[in-house]
C-alpha cells in the first residue's frame, strides 16, 4: 500500500505514514522547507520524524510546549513505547524537546542507524527506492526500507526538531 500512495504522489518528497498520523501545527511548511535544503537530487540524507500517542481523552497537542507537559503527566508517551520500543524509540528525547524550545525555526541535526528491528518514519526524496513488494506489511517492511537506505545506500539520518 505505501508504494501505491508513493506512485501517485506528485511531490519531490515522501514521507511514508499511517493514516492516523496527526502532524504538528504548520509541519509541512517546515517539512518542505527542511527537505529542499536537505534532501537534494543524490543526497544521502534522510529526515527522521519522532512519533508519539495521547491517551484517548486528551485533545492532540499540535506543538512541542504541549507534548511535552502531556509527557511529564504521562498523558502522552514515545510512539509504542510498550508495544515495541526496539522498533521505534528514538534516543534523547529530553535533548530533543531541549533543542526544540531553544530555537525558533524547526531543524535538524544527524543521528546515528540504531538497529535493523528501528522503524523510523522519515523523508525521503521521490526518486529513493520503493518498499520491497514481496514482503507483508506490518512484517518488518519499514525496517527492511531503512535498513537499505541507511546499510547499503550509505543514507545518513538526520532527526527534525522543532515540531
Amino acid at each position: 500500500m505505501r508504494n501505491v500512495a508513493r506512485r501517485g504522489a506528485p511531490s519531490t518528497f515522501h514521507l511514508i505514514s499511517d493514516i492516523e498520523m496527526v502532524f504538528s501545527s504548520n509541519f509541512a511548511l517546515y517539512a518542505k522547507k527542511l527537505a529542499n535544503e536537505y534532501i537534494r537530487p543524490k543526497s544521502r540524507n534522510l529526515i527522521v520524524i519522532r512519533r508519539f500517542e495521547v491517551e484517548t481523552d486528551v485533545p492532540l497537542p499540535r506543538n512541542h510546549t504541549v507534548l511535552r507537559e502531556l509527557i511529564n503527566t504521562k498523558k502522552a508517551h514515545e510512539y509504542h513505547h510498550k508495544l515495541f520500543p526496539l522498533g521505534h524509540t528514538i534516543e534523547g528525547l529530553w535533548e530533543w524537546f531541549k533543542r526544540s524550545m531553544e530555537r525558533r525555526e524547526p531543524y535538524v541535526w544527524e543521528i546515528p542507524y540504531k538497529s535493523p528491528a528501528w522503524e523510523p518514519q522519515f523523508i525521503m526524496s521521490a526518486s529513493d527506492p520503493y518498499s520491497e513488494e514481496n514482503m507483508p506489511t506490518r512484517l518488518r517492511d519499514q525496517q527492511a526500507l531503512v535498513s537499505h537506505y541507511v546499510r547499503v545506500m550509505s543514507r545518513k539520518l538526520h532527526l527534525f526538531a522543532g515540531v
